[in-house]
């Protein structure tokens, strides 16, 4: 890590899309741990700290915020369901403006990334890996054409009435250890996005795992989103994220303005923290998200 300034960096590698859209993506299976081909490149990841007021949702497509939300029990998925997710949709309405926001995924990852290349090691391709590490591949999570899919699976016979305004998918993602200092969230400011850059792929999802939670359907073909590598990427992170803060990661966006849509992202090794005996703890909830008062596009 080296400081510039007020603004600390970290040199890291990265993973992009190099298998292109005919690849299907299968979730926590053994063949993403098994030398699965990648674009490795080298970047620099910028902290946010310091200018976090200046980054938008609409401008960068991520926003860092402090939370009072009083929630601690993780480990039962049906108080999370039943008491975090409300919370988080409020949260994300008095953040956003909009005028309804609805959970429908959870995913708590709390273990290391090697832990998950162990499991993978002589194994069926197709085997299941229920490790919940975090994700080394630079992806958004659902693509554009999968987030109409993603709509209409989650709400079924509504979906057509609520499409008719602005509406948009965020992840909420949030330490559950009190700091995140190893393997740290990176994301690319979306504005240095562009749309040749994005790779839709149809993903494949396992069966359920524990600490994961969702209302969409397994009868359903998914689209996930792959990134192709830039130079004019530029890359950040929130240096020692701390269990007060969230992040508000922009996946989807109806709107066809110039304002950002999507925003990739991954987790890094920061060398500076890579032997810490704490593994990440974090939750991602992921939200549809409408602003009845706007037009679609």
């Amino acid at each position: 890590m080296t400081t510039n300034g007020a603004i600390k960096t970290v040199t890291t590698t990265v993973n992009y899309d190099i298998l292109g859209p005919d690849e299907i993506y299968k979730i926590a299976t053994a063949s993403l741990y098994q030398n699965r081909p990648c674009d490795t490149k080298s970047v620099t990841v910028s902290d946010i700290r310091p200018h976090s007021s200046g980054f938008t949702l609409d401008g960068q497509g991520f926003e860092l915020h402090k939370h009072n939300i009083d929630f601690h029990d993780f480990s039962d998925n049906d108080k999370v369901e039943s008491e975090w997710w409300p919370a988080v949709a409020d949260f994300l309405k008095s953040k956003t403006g909009a005028t309804k926001a609805i959970p429908f995924s959870h995913l708590i990852r709390n273990q290391p990334y090697s832990a998950a290349e162990e499991a993978s090691k002589n194994a069926d391709p197709d085997q299941s890996v229920t490790v919940l590490n975090p994700a080394r591949w630079v992806h958004i999570d659902q693509s554009r054409d999968g987030a109409l899919i993603l709509l209409k699976d989650v709400l079924k016979d509504s979906w057509l009435q609520l499409s008719k305004t602005r509406w948009g998918i965020i992840n909420v993602w949030r330490p559950i250890s009190p700091v995140v200092r190893k393997d740290p969230l990176g994301f690319v400011d979306g504005s240095t996005v562009d749309p040749d850059d994005l790779v839709p792929k149809d993903v494949k999802y396992p069966v359920a795992r524990k600490n994961v939670s969702t209302t969409t359907s397994g009868a359903v073909v998914h689209r996930v989103c792959g990134v192709k590598s830039s130079p004019k990427h530029k890359w950040y992170y929130v240096n020692e994220m701390s269990n007060e803060e969230v992040l508000l990661i922009k996946i989807f966006d109806s709107k066809e303005d110039g304002r950002v849509r999507e925003v990739p992202h991954t987790s890094f090794v920061d060398e500076e923290w890579e032997n810490e005996k704490e593994n990440r703890e974090s939750i991602e909830t992921r939200c549809l998200v409408f602003w009845e008062d706007q037009d679609a596009e």
